[in-house]
């Protein structure tokens, strides 16, 4: 699911870069609208990213921020990591749906102090980590994200269920990936369904939550 959905809006970007391709005027008229760059994928390299977030100018975004070490433009992987939250803390404030997507072994420890930013307009948040477990940050977004409303987790453990940022969400969905013994025993010890009633108890504007 996650995955269709950063696709697909890889290949909304990618049509309207061919769109500017077709002439001068037409490439003038998609460079003049900033809403046509609005969801940005970090897929397309350092160059790329740089350039849809200025095409972007201050209207609201969407942030996949995928990262691989395959994508080009940077000295190693830990500069990508560390470049590519930067650009997530310089567009928090316009970020509307923020997606990491996360496939190595919990690379962006030093970088969660970026998520303690506040979020104010912040609706969908995803985090997701195709195998494995992952960290969840605490204290994230500073417990300020007013219009945070949809949550997708995937391969997290530690997750506090309660999180002050989390308290006006409608949708809760939570995806655990066991790959080993150990993953199955951390990921059972934090999924008690006391925890889950409590926490429901402080989410009063829930409609939907999943756990699979």
């Amino acid at each position: 699911l996650f995955e269709s959905r950063a696709q697909a809006g890889y290949a909304k970007v990618l049509g309207w870069i061919k769109l500017t391709h077709v002439c001068r005027r037409w490439r003038e008229a998609a460079l003049a609208e900033p809403r046509l760059w609005s969801d940005i994928s970090f897929c397309f390299g350092r160059e790329a990213t740089i350039e849809l977030l200025h095409r972007s100018k201050s209207v609201p975004i969407l942030l996949d921020v995928w990262l691989d070490p395959r994508f080009t433009g940077f000295e190693d992987f830990d500069d990508q990591i560390s470049w590519a939250f930067e650009q997530v803390k310089d567009n928090m404030h316009r970020t509307h749906t923020l997606r990491l997507f996360n496939d190595l072994e919990d690379p962006y420890a030093d970088e969660w102090e970026t998520l303690l930013l506040h979020a104010p307009i912040l609706h969908t948040f995803v985090l997701y980590r195709k195998d494995g477990l992952v960290n969840f940050p605490s204290g994230i977004f500073s417990g300020k994200a007013p219009v945070l409303r949809e949550v997708f987790l995937r391969g997290v453990w530690n997750f506090p269920w309660d999180p002050v940022a989390f308290r006006d969400i409608t949708h809760l969905h939570i995806e655990y990936c066991n790959e080993t013994p150990e993953d199955r025993r951390l990921t059972n010890l934090r999924v008690v369904f006391e925890d889950v009633f409590i926490a429901l108890q402080k989410l009063p504007f829930l409609e939907s939550l999943t756990i699979i």
